[in-house]
Protein backbone atom coordinates (compact mmCIF):
# COMPACT_ATOMS: atom_id res chain seq x y z
CA UNK A 1 0.00 0.00 0.00
CA UNK A 2 2.82 2.36 0.83
CA UNK A 3 4.47 1.60 -2.52
CA UNK A 4 1.32 2.68 -4.34
CA UNK A 5 1.17 5.95 -2.42
CA UNK A 6 4.86 6.63 -3.05
CA UNK A 7 4.43 5.94 -6.78
CA UNK A 8 1.38 8.21 -7.02
CA UNK A 9 3.21 11.03 -5.22
CA UNK A 10 6.27 10.51 -7.44
CA UNK A 11 4.19 10.72 -10.62
CA UNK A 12 2.36 13.80 -9.32
CA UNK A 13 5.66 15.55 -8.61
CA UNK A 14 7.05 14.47 -11.96
CA UNK A 15 4.11 15.94 -13.86
CA UNK A 16 4.18 19.16 -11.80
CA UNK A 17 7.57 20.20 -13.23
CA UNK A 18 6.96 21.82 -16.67
CA UNK A 19 10.28 20.81 -18.27
CA UNK A 20 9.91 17.22 -17.16
CA UNK A 21 6.24 17.26 -18.10
CA UNK A 22 7.05 18.00 -21.75
CA UNK A 23 9.60 15.17 -21.88
CA UNK A 24 7.41 12.62 -20.11
CA UNK A 25 3.94 13.28 -21.50
CA UNK A 26 4.52 11.54 -24.87
CA UNK A 27 5.93 8.27 -23.49
CA UNK A 28 3.32 8.33 -20.72
CA UNK A 29 0.39 8.37 -23.16
CA UNK A 30 2.10 5.82 -25.39
CA UNK A 31 2.63 3.40 -22.50
CA UNK A 32 -0.90 4.01 -21.22
CA UNK A 33 -2.38 3.13 -24.62
CA UNK A 34 -0.16 0.06 -24.95
CA UNK A 35 -1.28 -1.03 -21.47
CA UNK A 36 -4.93 -0.73 -22.51
CA UNK A 37 -4.21 -2.97 -25.49
CA UNK A 38 -2.01 -5.56 -23.77
CA UNK A 39 -4.07 -6.02 -20.59
CA UNK A 40 -7.15 -7.55 -22.30
CA UNK A 41 -4.91 -9.82 -24.38
CA UNK A 42 -3.17 -11.20 -21.30
CA UNK A 43 -6.50 -11.46 -19.48
CA UNK A 44 -8.05 -13.37 -22.40
CA UNK A 45 -5.09 -15.77 -22.63
CA UNK A 46 -5.23 -16.46 -18.91
CA UNK A 47 -9.00 -16.91 -18.75
CA UNK A 48 -9.79 -19.19 -21.68
CA UNK A 49 -8.17 -22.52 -22.48
CA UNK A 50 -5.92 -22.96 -25.48
CA UNK A 51 -7.51 -23.85 -28.76
CA UNK A 52 -5.92 -26.46 -30.97
CA UNK A 53 -5.20 -26.21 -34.69
CA UNK A 54 -8.11 -28.45 -35.69
CA UNK A 55 -10.56 -26.29 -33.73
CA UNK A 56 -9.43 -23.22 -35.67
CA UNK A 57 -9.72 -25.12 -38.94
CA UNK A 58 -13.29 -26.17 -38.06
CA UNK A 59 -14.21 -22.56 -37.26
CA UNK A 60 -12.67 -21.44 -40.52
CA UNK A 61 -14.35 -24.01 -42.75
CA UNK A 62 -17.74 -24.20 -41.02
CA UNK A 63 -18.29 -20.58 -39.96
CA UNK A 64 -15.90 -18.04 -41.47
CA UNK A 65 -15.93 -19.16 -45.13
CA UNK A 66 -19.75 -19.36 -45.34
CA UNK A 67 -20.01 -16.04 -43.50
CA UNK A 68 -17.58 -14.42 -45.95
CA UNK A 69 -19.40 -15.86 -48.95
CA UNK A 70 -22.72 -14.60 -47.57
CA UNK A 71 -21.23 -11.13 -47.08
CA UNK A 72 -19.98 -11.09 -50.69
CA UNK A 73 -23.38 -12.25 -51.94
CA UNK A 74 -25.26 -9.63 -49.91
CA UNK A 75 -22.86 -6.93 -51.08
CA UNK A 76 -23.32 -7.99 -54.71
CA UNK A 77 -27.12 -8.03 -54.44
CA UNK A 78 -27.21 -4.62 -52.73
CA UNK A 79 -24.77 -3.22 -55.27
CA UNK A 80 -26.90 -4.42 -58.16
CA UNK A 81 -30.20 -3.19 -56.72
CA UNK A 82 -28.97 0.23 -55.62
CA UNK A 83 -26.69 1.20 -58.41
Amino acid sequence: MLAVVVRVVWVAILFAIPAVNQAVIGPFWFLLKISYLVYPMIWFRGTFPRSSYDQFMNIGWKIMIPLGMAAVLINAVLGMTRG
